[in-house]
């Protein structure tokens, strides 16, 4: 059977065909050879189908990207994108201006004042997110600390492609990865526990899993959790 052919829009610099039938939801696909399609019920307003569309622009271009075996593209932070903090999710709506940047939640919208380039956007969102995970992390150490009996003596929050935390043992030390600031709480909690239980037992295993899982029985949803992947997280190992 062949398939009708819809209307077509452009997009920040991307053709998106729109198909208009008999559907309930609005439902997005970018194909193998990187063609993006929606489909679209048949009494949905413009306004809602842009919206739906700039709101999901990060994975589509993730997915294009994908399709051609490029690497992920950069975040531009501009208004539309998607924004992550702690496991809520926020629609970016960015204003250029001099001098100092602000982002300022509001509602369901983060408002990002900043430079005019993506470069100097990206750089004042990267110390924001530094920012708020060392505030998460000095409100949850202290507790698993108490928790477990495991002390740390320091800890650095570093920008990591492959990896949710690390340890050093001896040190007494643990790293943690910036994106867990984008990733629900409960995430935070399992890794910073996952590495503190690195001092008690250093390798990974059926005993490591158990002495984890008296402390946090519902780690499987953590590590759920952790792997999922929107619009812009990585994927991690521990």
């Amino acid at each position: 059977m062949k398939r009708n052919p819809g209307s077509m829009l452009e997009l920040d610099g991307i053709t998106i065909e729109v198909i208009r039938k008999r559907v309930r939801n609005i439902n997005l696909t970018v194909t193998r050879e990187g063609e993006v399609r929606v489909s679209v019920p048949l009494g949905c307003p413009d306004e809602e189908l842009m919206r739906v569309l700039v709101s999901r622009l990060g994975w589509i271009r993730w997915k294009r990207a994908e399709t051609e075996g490029e690497r992920r593209p950069e975040r531009a932070y501009v208004t539309g994108e998607a924004f992550y903090l702690f496991g809520e999710r926020y629609t970016l709506r960015t204003e250029v201006r001099e001098g100092r940047g602000s982002l300022i939640l509001q509602g369901e919208e983060a408002l990002l004042t900043a430079g005019r380039d993506a470069a100097s956007r990206a750089a004042f969102v990267k110390r924001w997110y530094r920012e708020r995970l060392q505030e998460g992390i000095a409100l949850r150490l202290p507790e698993w600390e108490r928790t477990t009996g495991l002390l740390c003596r320091s800890v650095a929050v570093r920008d990591m492609k492959t990896r949710w935390g690390s340890c050093h043992v001896r040190e007494r030390r643990i790293v943690l990865n910036l994106a867990l600031v984008r990733k629900p709480p409960r995430c935070l909690d399992y890794v910073i526990l996952h590495e503190l239980m690195h001092f008690l037992i250093p390798h990974h295993g059926r005993e490591f899993e158990e002495a984890v899982g008296r402390y946090m029985p519902d780690q499987k949803e953590a590590v759920r959790l952790l792997k999922e992947r929107p619009d812009d997280f990585m994927q991690g190992e521990l």
